[in-house]
């Protein structure tokens, strides 16, 4: 294993167990609230894990597409989804990969998102191309972070709204990339 691919590997489903995860639905509140969102919006989101947001969201109707390279994480999500009829289709895939062209109202990138965990700056950027082409014009960004100054320095847009206690950063560059 090379150190700078160290995000390839070492995920399972241990993640479910992380007391994190039981803050999904106050999250998922979140994102709909900050959003203004009306339940028609397809989602996307990028780096799912097992699909906890992504699984949230379409058990209150949304149709959300779910992306992230680890496959037991992905099988768990398809397997939810299928029990439960869910509006969720989920893909095993780097999400530098993805080639979605304004197909999203929405892409998410929760739990960093991946943001940080590449071999290099100029690949963590390849994360916001991928965004700006899924968004339809219009589109919305959302995305937490860990570390706000590491952001502040490093993203390319800078668009920060404090809400309760973490600092929150929503990108608008994929709003209607043509006419930016």
């Amino acid at each position: 294993m090379k150190q700078s691919d160290w995000y390839r590997y070492g995920w399972s489903l241990d993640l479910k167990k992380q007391s994190w995860t039981q803050d999904t639905e106050r999250q998922v509140d979140f994102i709909i609230q900050t959003l203004g969102l009306t339940g028609c919006e397809r989602i996307l989101d990028l780096a799912c894990g097992y699909g906890r947001h992504s699984l949230a969201l379409a058990r209150r109707g949304f149709s959300v597409t779910g992306v992230d390279l680890t496959s037991v994480l992905i099988d768990d999500a398809v397997e939810t989804a299928k029990a439960e009829s869910l509006p969720a289709t989920f893909i095993c895939s780097d999400i530098r990969d993805v080639l979605f062209d304004n197909e999203f109202d929405v892409v998410l990138n929760l739990a960093d998102g991946a943001i940080g965990y590449l071999e290099n700056d100029a690949e963590n950027l390849k994360i916001f191309d991928v965004i700006a082409r899924a968004l339809r014009p219009g589109g919305k960004h959302i995305m937490d972070i860990c570390n706000a100054d590491h952001a502040r320095h490093y993203f390319p847009k800078k668009h920060w709204k404090r809400v309760n206690a973490p600092l929150r950063w929503r990108s608008f560059r994929g709003m209607n990339p043509r006419s930016a």
